[in-house]
Order: structure tokens, then sequence, then C-alpha cells
């Protein structure tokens, strides 16, 4: 069976290097974490916990992934959550956070991984089949990760903003 929390470390490596971030930031890399939200919470906290400025921009492959195997051709068909996040502050506005997150850190992260799952080879095998129009996805920009009208809470103690992105990844067969 195919790691992807393998080939997503190495895609988040490739991504951390072609990213050009603001030059008046201390951001000098993307930080790659994997597993479940819960434990993923757990070492945010307590593995990091002396880390808060130096642990972001991070990419989190969420590894509750549903695989559906038995199409020919294919290893299987992976339902892939992932989230790109990087710190806020509580009192900023959606105007802001544009200003200061999305637009020169979290935005061309996303574009970034996008093209890097698209491209991304392990020697002469290419594990994705993504078309051709890229990586067919669904992405949700939160402004401050967390909403009333959805109940839906930051899973984590920092103060985030987010883009979480969902994907079906069609994943070849290695021949090789």
């Amino acid at each position: 069976m195919i790691q992807l929390t393998e080939i997503f470390g190495d895609i988040v490596d490739n991504v951390s290097a072609k990213v050009e971030f603001p030059t008046d930031s201390k951001i000098n890399q993307v930080y790659y974490i994997y597993g479940n939200p819960l434990e993923v919470a757990d070492r945010l906290m307590n593995d990091f916990k002396n880390l808060k400025y130096d642990k972001y921009p991070m990419v989190i492959l969420f590894t509750d992934i549903t695989s559906t195997r038995g199409e020919i051709g294919y290893d299987s068909t992976a339902q892939v959550r992932v989230a790109i996040v990087n710190l806020t502050e509580q009192n900023y506005r959606a105007p802001k956070r544009m200003e200061v997150n999305f637009n020169p850190i979290l935005f061309p992260i996303y574009e970034a991984l996008l093209s890097e799952i698209d491209n991304y080879t392990v020697g002469l095998w290419k594990p994705f089949d993504t078309g051709y129009d890229g990586v067919e996805h669904t992405v949700i920009p939160r402004l401050f990760w967390g909403s009333a009208e959805t109940d839906q809470k930051n899973p984590f103690n920092d103060r985030l903003d987010a883009i979480e992105i969902k994907m079906n990844l069609k994943i070849y067969e290695r021949n090789c």
C-alpha cells in the first residue's frame, strides 16, 4: 500500500523550497505534520509547546484517509484532507487576515502544494492521476479557524487562519 504520509512529507519539502515568503516575515520553511485531528492537536500542544512561532506555517495531513480499492490500473482512490495553517491574531478582521496571512503566506503555499501534487514523481513513477486540469479539490479558506454557524471549533490551542483542502487522489499502481 502506498504511504501517503511519506509522499506528502516529500511534497511539503518541495513546497517549502519553492515558496518565497515576505522578506519582513521570520518564516524560513513550511512545516509538516500528520495524524488524526486529536493526535495532531496533542502533538502541537506538547511536542512543540516551546515553539509557538517557529512551527508555522504548517501543512497538516489528516490520516483518517478513506481509500477505495479495486479499480484496474490504480492502487486506490484516497479521500484526503489537508489543512494549511498559520498563526493569526484574534482581533484581526477579514481584510487584515487576507492582507497579513492569506495573500502573502497561505495562498502561495496552497498553489505550490497543488502544483507539487500534480507534478510529483518518485523516479519514473508518477503516483497521482490528476487529470488534465490539475488536482480536483474542494477548498475552504477559514478566516480564524472555527465557525459559530457550523459549531466547528478550532481543534488546536493556537489561534490559526487556515485553508482546508479536500481531494480525491487516484493513486497509480507502482510498476517499477
